[in-house]
């Protein structure tokens, strides 16, 4: 008699998350506190394009055309080790090209141009600007559900 032990186990259901849409209002919240941030335009193409975190720290200034309005998405920032790395986005439908949302902002004083930031940082900083606006925390990559829509 053949035994299959998998048929034993009882599997726990799948649990799906629900909250990763973001509604307009909350969008509107932070891009309203984060327009004079100095990470302000990276969060506001990043909350209106949907980009993934990796994604939005890999965009170098090569990737943007202001003329056109034209995001082109080819690469993402990652840590390997203890070293952020860029790498090529891995499928073919991930390297695409965005139009810019009509508010894109310019890049402020003091900034530093060319340098990766680091995205636990950029975490941080969002993180920080939801609470400033009552906005409940979420994962950066929650808005990708609700980009389109918004």
């Amino acid at each position: 008699m053949t035994i299959n032990a998998a048929e034993l186990v009882t599997v726990p259901k799948s649990t799906k998350r629900t909250d990763g849409a973001v509604n307009s209002g909350a969008v509107a919240s932070v891009l309203s506190v984060c327009q004079h941030h100095r990470l302000g335009a990276l969060l506001s193409v990043a909350l209106a394009a949907g980009l993934r975190l990796g994604e939005a720290t890999g965009l170098m200034w090569g990737n943007v055309n202001l003329e056109t309005g034209e995001l082109q998405m080819r690469q993402q920032l990652q840590r390997v080790g203890k070293e952020l790395l860029l790498h090529p986005l891995k499928t073919e439908k991930s390297r695409r090209t965005l139009m810019l949302p009509a508010t894109f902002t310019r890049r402020g004083p003091g900034v530093r141009v060319g340098a990766p930031l680091h995205p636990r940082n950029v975490l941080r900083t969002l993180y920080l600007l939801l609470e400033r606006v009552n906005v409940k925390r979420r994962r950066f990559h929650d808005p990708r559900h609700s980009a389109a829509s918004l």
